[in-house]
This record gives C-alpha cells, sequence and structure tokens, in this order.
C-alpha cells in the first residue's frame, strides 16, 4: 500500500511539473499571451484495460496461461502552440504489462518544436523515433485495430527502448509535384533506460549506458493516392555490465545497426502494409566466460485491414521472427510465426473495445524466467494468446 502512495504522489508531482513547465514556457513567448482557443492548452488521455490468456506457454507474465489483467496502460498529454513556430508537448505515462512496467509514473515524450519554413523544422526533447511506419503510435491506442502490434518489429516489451530518444530531430517535407513528396526525419541523442524494468530473476543488469543512438526515415509519398513506400535506420550503442544467477560478472559493449523497409497502402476503408527488418547486433564482453556473440535477426510481417463501418474493424496480418540468421531456423527456439486476428469495436466516439488472437508456431519470442525456468528450446512449440482490451480517450 505504501508503495501504491509513493507511486501516486509522485504521478502528481510529475502533474504539477507539467503544468509549471508550459506555464514558464508561455510566459516567455509574447505570441502565447493571446487568448484564442489556438494558443490554449490542449489536454488529451487514454486509459485501457486488458486481459491475456495464452495456452501452453506464458507471454509477458507468470500467469497468462491462468488468464492475466496485467494489461494496462494510461496517459495524459498537454500541447500548446507557442507561437506561428513554435510549440512543445510533453505525455505522462505508466502501464502494467505482465512484469513489466509496474505503473511507474514516467514522462514518455516532451519536445520544444520550432518550424523555422512551413515544412522544415527542429525538434528538441524526448522526441518520439521515426522507424517502420507505426513505432509512432505505439502509445496510441486509438490509431489502430490490433492490440499487439507486429511483434517482429514492434515487440511490446521494448516498448521503453524504442519509443522516444533524448536528443534532437531535424525534420523537412518536400512537394515533388507529379512525383508525390518526400518526408525525411533525423535524430541523434540517447536513451535513458530503467534497470528496474530490465533485471530478471536470472540476471541482474547495472550501470546502463547509451552513448549515443542516431538515426533517420525516408518516406516516399507516391503519386497514387495513399500509397507510401520508405527506409528507416538506426544506430545504436548499449554499455551494462551484468551479474549471473551464479554470480560471474561481466563488461557487455552492444552496439546495433537496425533498418527496416515499408510499405504501406491506405485508401478510404483499405489498409495494406508490409514491413522487412534486419538488426544486427555485435555483442563483446570483458569476462571470465567469453559471451561475445554477433547475430543478425531477421523481422517480417504482412498486414491487411478494412473498415467495414465506423464501428467495425477487423484485421490480419502474419509476421515471422529469426533471432539468428546463422542458425538452424527449424528449430523451434530459433523462429516465430505469428497469425494474428484482431477485431476492433468503436462502441462510442472515446470507446474502443478490441478482441484478438493468435496462432503462434515457435518460442523463440518467450522467456525462460516467465516459464518455471524451461529452456525455451523445450517450451511447447504451437501455442495461442488471446487478448480483449478495452480503451477511454479524449
Amino acid at each position: 500500500m505504501q508503495i501504491v502512495i509513493r507511486k501516486m504522489k509522485l504521478f502528481f508531482r510529475i502533474i504539477i511539473f507539467v503544468f509549471t513547465y508550459l506555464n514558464l514556457v508561455s510566459s516567455m513567448v509574447m505570441a502565447s499571451e493571446d487568448s484564442s482557443d489556438e494558443y490554449a492548452i490542449k489536454i488529451h488521455g487514454f486509459g485501457s484495460q486488458g486481459y491475456i490468456y495464452t495456452t501452453s506457454n506464458n507471454l509477458f507474465s507468470l500467469s497468462s496461461k491462468h488468464g492475466s489483467f496485467d494489461l494496462t496502460e494510461v496517459g495524459l498529454n498537454f500541447t500548446k502552440k507557442l507561437s506561428d513556430h513554435l510549440s512543445t508537448g510533453i505525455q505522462l505515462f505508466t502501464r502494467r504489462l505482465g512484469s513489466n512496467g509496474d505503473f511507474d509514473a514516467k514522462i514518455d515524450w516532451f519536445y520544444l518544436n520550432y518550424r523555422f519554413l512551413s515544412n522544415y523544422g527542429i525538434r528538441v526533447g524526448r522526441t518520439k523515433i521515426p522507424f517502420g511506419l507505426y513505432n509512432e503510435i505505439n502509445d496510441t491506442d486509438s490509431a489502430r485495430a490490433n492490440v499487439l502490434m507486429p511483434q517482429s518489429i514492434y515487440p511490446a516489451a521494448n516498448r521503453n527502448f524504442l519509443l522516444a530518444q533524448d536528443g534532437v530531430e531535424l525534420y523537412g517535407y518536400q512537394n515533388l509535384n507529379d512525383f508525390g513528396a518526400l518526408e525525411l526525419r533525423l535524430y541523434l541523442g540517447t536513451i535513458f533506460i530503467d534497470t528496474i524494468n530490465v533485471n530478471s530473476t536470472a540476471t541482474l543488469f547495472s550501470n546502463i549506458n547509451v552513448p549515443y543512438l542516431y538515426g533517420g526515415r525516408l518516406m516516399w509519398e507516391t503519386p497514387v493516392a495513399g500509397l507510401q513506400a520508405g527506409v528507416s535506420l538506426q544506430s545504436i550503442r548499449l554499455e551494462y555490465n551484468m551479474t549471473s544467477s551464479s554470480g560471474v560478472q561481466s563488461y557487455v559493449n552492444l552496439p546495433a545497426l537496425l533498418w527496416v523497409a515499408s510499405v504501406e497502402y491506405n485508401h478510404d476503408s483499405l489498409l495494406l502494409a508490409a514491413e522487412y527488418s534486419k538488426w544486427n547486433q555485435e555483442r563483446s564482453t570483458i569476462s571470465p566466460i567469453s559471451l561475445d556473440v554477433t547475430a543478425i535477426s531477421e523481422r517480417m510481417y504482412a498486414l491487411a485491414a478494412y473498415r467495414f463501418t465506423e464501428w467495425f474493424q477487423p484485421e490480419i496480418y502474419y509476421s515471422i521472427y529469426y533471432p539468428n540468421t546463422s542458425t538452424d531456423r527449424s528449430l523451434t527456439q530459433n523462429h516465430n510465426r505469428d497469425l494474428t486476428l484482431a477485431l476492433r469495436f468503436d462502441l462510442t466516439q472515446n470507446w474502443i473495445l478490441k478482441a484478438e488472437g493468435h496462432y503462434i508456431n515457435g518460442t523463440a519470442s518467450l522467456s525462460s524466467t516467465l516459464n518455471n525456468g524451461q529452456a525455451i528450446s523445450t517450451l511447447q512449440p504451437n501455442w495461442g494468446a488471446f487478448l480483449l482490451r478495452a480503451t477511454g480517450y479524449f
């Protein structure tokens, strides 16, 4: 109970900080004194509660095989236009995803955005990472039909690492007339990782540091209405200390290069999308036991959705994940193939209900820690996951 009270106090302190921050910035910009709605603080929020049940294997939670309600997200964001060229925003967020999150209040993203030309500008702060088609809506349940986005490229457990970066972003949009348009976004910064959310009962991580993170995304809006294609690239380096359950300590240096090629057709009520990605990792260690690893993971999915009415939208996708392309992909622990059917029901303008079923072959995405310490190679190769989620937003 005392832990809950402390977290509530922290959440309210962050809200007070948000209002203080917005008022301070506003007072420094003369245009913010305009009393019109255009310059008013805009407040939006969302809350969702989900349920997950899995067959044979635990996913996200130690109890998902018996059904778990550990699928909760709450967010509150504030945005404000300060002048014709300057704007700011911030979002508070907390969640519970199985053993991840535990309702720790955090600032999800914040930014100062200066648009020096009509289609060009710069953002500083904790800015969302433009990676693939949908990384930036990872925190917006109302913007998609699925509960879980294709996990091969948008793993839910890694949301805290992949959603936003602390640094600077340059962006631009150029109309090419008969040839469509180009959007370019470039970013440079770091990520602050909370060790509480990455530690397991088997391994302890400490002194986690990200010396650099940089990347970009180039999207081409083709002359065909609703059709766009692009590529995203990200380079990141992690450094951390690792202590195994047997007490062996290691210093780990982990540079990684991630890229994804994307194509989407979104026109009228039809949405078609596909993405293909590879993540290259080269882990080097200073340790009594050699833990050096070079791995290239391969990730892909194809998705189709159709909005039949204003209140009903089904979606189907097939997602494939290979954690290391140099291993035997036929082995259970070396692949994950996920066929998913999602149903979205817009019950009101501010209330969504979703139902989702996964048929999964492979155990590459599972955790031994969440499955009684069993090696993932011994877990059931064919299993299912079923999710329900209700989301309210304003």
